[in-house]
């Protein structure tokens, strides 16, 4: 999600992804050979990991916005730095997503920690932006993401850059393990 773009302009690209790929799913018999299949679900993966660094980016704009009630009675809802978790951010999340509590504060989280890696120098630096990256590029799910900043999560962010920068290569071919313990 790029920094102009609205949550229309978000929704009309799902709405588009979604007509395409129904329109092309097969509904009878497939034909094609193993390679040809094995090929498509690693698309589809790819996209699949796109759209989790895309549903991050709308999460931490989600959770930037915090409504506040004015004298009059109204609310206003006030735009704050990328990186601020409103209060009920992991409570719209969890019920937009069907997540438990804990699981949604998780997610939110999460998603903050690899997508809020210092943007405008707002004091956010937590060195995991090569995840968010390599998400973006179709490389790398949020499962193994999760992992990776799990095991990153007390090093300091030029320590976890430095270590992301490293594990790079392996994005594309390591699971969750090997990963884990290149980390």
């Amino acid at each position: 999600m790029t920094t102009t773009a609205t949550p229309q302009d978000v929704l009309d690209a799902v709405r588009v992804a979604r007509e395409a790929l129904s329109s092309v799913a097969s509904s009878g018999a497939a034909r094609g050979s193993r390679e040809e299949w094995a090929e498509v679900v690693g698309a589809l993966q790819g996209l699949v990991n796109e759209a989790t660094a895309v549903q991050d980016s709308a999460i931490v704009a989600l959770a930037a916005v915090e409504p506040e009630w004015c004298e009059d009675g109204t609310i206003v809802e006030l735009r704050r730095v990328a990186g601020h978790v409103s209060v009920d951010a992991p409570a719209i999340v969890s019920g937009v997503l069907c997540l438990w509590a804990v699981a949604a504060e998780r997610r939110v989280r999460d998603a903050v920690r690899r997508t809020v890696d210092d943007q405008a120098g707002a004091g956010t630096a937590t060195g995991l932006g090569g995840l968010h990256t390599a998400m973006r590029a179709g490389r790398l799910d949020g499962y193994r993401a999760q992992v990776v900043a799990g095991e990153l999560e007390e090093c300091p962010a030029e320590v976890a850059a430095t270590v992301i920068t490293s594990l790079d290569p392996w994005f594309d071919t390591e699971d969750a393990t090997r990963l884990r313990r290149r980390a």
